[in-house]
Order: structure tokens, then sequence, then C-alpha cells
């Protein structure tokens, strides 16, 4: 598609509605970089994040800041949320067809790459179990949702728990996601069918791996 990579401009899209909410969400908490640096528990996680007996991120920062600490946590958000689904999702319909994308070559890598006939081409297929199991494999992998990106049950992002501040916050977050959402179906509107691509609908992106 000319000009257009759904993939990079949703995921995008989502990134930046995640960095903003969790921004706005920690300045209600810690109001300068002196009230994380203060925050004893956070830093020893930063310290095990970059240990190597730890987490062994050796570019973590060492001293955790407000700008660190809200880039850490949104990065974490979006891999498990947006990009795990990006990964994730198309399995069910793209990866369990077994012909457009197989689990493995069935011939010797030097027969393989002296591929010319469609009867050769069969032959590098799986056989039909092989198809089967990755067939049921990938379309369960693909298909499993629940939570919703933005949508939390915990009483603390409730109304009835009258956190104001909290609320607000939260409702900037949804009406970012919404608009995400409004313009991935324009665009996918107009396209035809096998272009559109809806993994990135912040309505169908979980709060976290769902499998």
């Amino acid at each position: 598609m000319p000009f257009e990579y759904p993939y990079r401009d949703d995921a995008l899209a989502i990134w930046h509605a995640i960095r903003e909410w969790v921004a706005s969400y920690l300045a209600v908490f810690y109001l300068d970089d002196a009230a994380v640096q203060s925050d004893t528990a956070l830093q020893r996680w930063a310290r095990i994040v970059r240990a190597q007996d730890g987490g062994r991120v050796a570019t973590f920062p060492q001293v955790l800041s407000t700008a660190t600490l809200v880039d850490a946590l949104a990065a974490i958000m979006y891999a498990a949320s947006a990009m795990h689904a990006a990964g994730n999702f198309p399995q069910a319909n793209i990866t369990a067809y077994t012909p457009l994308a197989p689990g493995a070559g069935y011939v010797p890598v030097e027969e393989a790459i002296a591929v010319t006939t469609e009867a050769q081409w069969l032959d590098l297929l799986p056989p039909l179990d092989m198809a089967a199991l990755q067939l049921s494999l990938t379309y369960t992998l693909g298909s499993v949702h629940y939570t919703q990106l933005g949508r939390y049950d915990l009483p603390w992002f409730l109304p009835t728990h009258r956190n104001v501040e909290i609320q607000e916050r939260l409702g900037s977050l949804h009406h970012a996601l919404g608009s995400i959402e409004a313009s991935i179906n324009a665009r996918n509107a107009r396209l035809p069918l096998a272009f559109q691509y809806p993994y990135l609908l912040p309505s169908s992106v979980p709060q976290s791996i769902n499998i």
C-alpha cells in the first residue's frame, strides 16, 4: 500500500496515548524528580532491573527520574498490550493458513532452494496432520480476547471511588483511544478487505498478554 503502514501508524498512536496516560497518572503521586528519587522501593526496583543477578537490563537508568519512570512504565504497558496484540492476533486468520505461513519446510534445505514446480512446492509444505496442528494452535492463540486497554475494574479506577484526578486522566485516555479507533475504522473502510488492518483497534487490544 503506497504511503501507508498501518502497523506503524496505529502502534505509534497507541504508544503516545499510553505514554500520556502514564505521565498524567504518575503526576498525581510524584510532583517532581525529588519525589521519585526519594521513593526507596521504586529506586530499589530500578537497581534490580539493572542488576546482573536481576533483570540484566544494562541500559535501564541507575536512578529513576520522573521522565525515565514514565518512559519505563509506558514501554512495559505498550509491550504487554499493543505490541503483543500486533504479533499475536494476526495468527488467527493469517498464520493459521499453512500455505501462506508454514511453520516449517519439510524437505532438505538443498531441495528447498531448488524448488521450481508446483509439485515441489507442495512437497515443501507441512503434511496434513502438521497443518491441522498449526491451524488449531495458531487459531487458538490468536482468538483469546479478554480485558481491554484502558478499561480497569479495580475500585481505584471506578467512578464510585470519587477520585476526581484519576477519573479525569482516565477519561482523557478513553477519549484518545476512541479517536484512534475511529481513525482506524475510517481507514479500513476505504481499503479492500485484503489490505485492512484491524489488529490494533483499541477495543481489541487487551491490557496485557492474554495467552
